[in-house]
């Protein structure tokens, strides 16, 4: 308990006051609305910020500001962009004058503070946060969550095609171990729904591919041990007629058969496609192509999650027979444009630029294949006069006027 001092009573009164001051303070912060941004939203890898140019022209911000608040209220918004979270900011005096470009002046900062911080808000986590920013921030990380899913897509659909390589020249336990490690990072960037499919899809694969590679051992081993006993070495034959008595399980071929069944009619069932039909349709892609095409466009589709399955594995198994080529058009390269003005008898001029040549080509294309007529050149009278003056007469009359006029310089001075 402390007791009043005459002598203290200043600085015990102040210390009482800090304490109230303290609670009062988290109180208030209690009371301060979330935090708009998420706290690992970390946007420093994006060199980029959208600017609604009609919202922020519109603004009563923009309306009220003079230029030195205007300019380090924009420099605000740019700079709360790369830090974390994403459309915030320190309240702190000092940081923001740093911010905003104003270095160690803090002076003119209080004075531009105000109108500076237009439309910040301060959170439960002590930053200010920028209503406007932070919706960018959003959209920019669901954005960056989105690519960096579909890449992680991508390296999984090549591991998956790493594991269907013959087993002497691939190593399982590494290529398992990276599509583990990609299926963690996956999961990062995906709902629980779309991330649990996947997974199942993969560790089926996997599952599948090491049975598959266990299979192919046992079957070397089994190699072996039959040709070591050669013929007439007293081995003991087999009994005549059990020699295909052994219980037998399914093959390869045929799990892999049900697998491209079971996860193709269930995409298909999930496009829409009535399930009496499923069946049929991938049995005509299976008799058109071979079974490792469709269970690769199956996977393909699996990961990437199509909104025609139908169409998309079609397209797929084209593609992997050879059937369907990916031909880039005839302006997408320099070679290609000249390629296409040789097939159309289009001479390139001199000197001449690829847009004219494809403009060119353009035009004859309009023009049913023929190339455009060159345009008319009206006769130009000045230009014939000016030809008449520079024949060799003209130049030898003009070179005596000039020595005349010369000769009378010399003779005046």
């Amino acid at each position: 308990m402390h007791r009043y001092d005459p002598r203290r009573g200043r600085c015990a009164y102040r210390w009482l006051y800090s304490r109230y001051e303290k609670k009062t303070r988290d109180l208030r912060m209690n009371e301060l609305p979330a935090p708009l941004s998420p706290a690992d939203c970390d946007l420093r890898d994006f060199p980029f910020l959208p600017v609604d140019i009609s919202r922020l022209f519109n603004s009563e911000f923009h309306a009220r500001s003079n230029d030195t608040e205007w300019r380090a209220g924009v420099t605000l918004w740019l700079k709360s962009f790369h830090q974390v979270p994403a459309g915030s900011i320190p309240d702190d005096d000092i940081q923001l004058a740093r911010l905003a470009e104003l270095g160690r002046d803090t002076k003119t900062w209080k004075k531009i503070k105000a109108s500076a911080l237009h439309g910040w808000i301060k959170c439960a986590d002590g930053r200010l946060y920028h209503p406007v920013v932070a919706e960018k921030a959003a959209e920019a990380l669901a954005g960056k969550k989105t690519q960096r899913g579909r890449t992680a897509k991508a390296r999984l659909q090549a591991m998956l095609k790493r594991l269907s390589q013959p087993s002497d020249i691939l190593d399982f336990a590494s290529v398992e171990t990276s599509v583990q490690t990609v299926l963690n990072e996956l999961s990062q960037y995906l709902s629980q729904s779309e991330f649990e499919t996947i997974n199942k899809s993969v560790t089926d694969s996997v599952t599948e591919a090491k049975r598959k590679r266990e299979g192919e051992r046992k079957g070397q081993g089994e190699g072996k041990e039959k040709h070591s006993d050669p013929k007439g070495s007293g081995g003991p034959p087999p009994s005549p007629g059990h020699e295909n008595l052994e219980p037998k399980g399914k093959s390869p071929e045929e799990k892999t058969k049900q697998e491209i069944w079971r996860a193709a009619k269930s995409l298909l069932a999930q496009g829409g496609m009535p399930e009496a039909q499923c069946g049929s349709f991938v049995g005509k892609l299976v008799s058109d192509y071979s079974t490792e095409i469709v269970l690769d466009a199956v996977r393909t589709a699996v990961v990437e999650q199509p909104a025609d399955p139908a169409s998309f594995l079609k397209a797929v198994c084209q593609t992997r027979s050879g059937e369907r080529k990916t031909v880039s058009p005839w302006w997408s390269s320099t070679e290609l444009i000249l390629a296409k003005a040789a097939e159309m008898n289009i001479q390139t001029r001199p000197g001449e630029l690829m847009p004219a040549l494809k403009a060119r080509i353009e035009a004859a294309i309009a023009n049913d294949g023929k190339p455009p007529a060159p345009p008319a050149v009206a006769p130009n009278s000045a230009s014939e006069e000016v030809v008449e003056q520079r024949s060799p007469e003209a130049v030898g009359a003009g070179l005596a006027a000039m020595r005349e006029a010369s000769s009378k310089l010399k003779r005046v001075a």
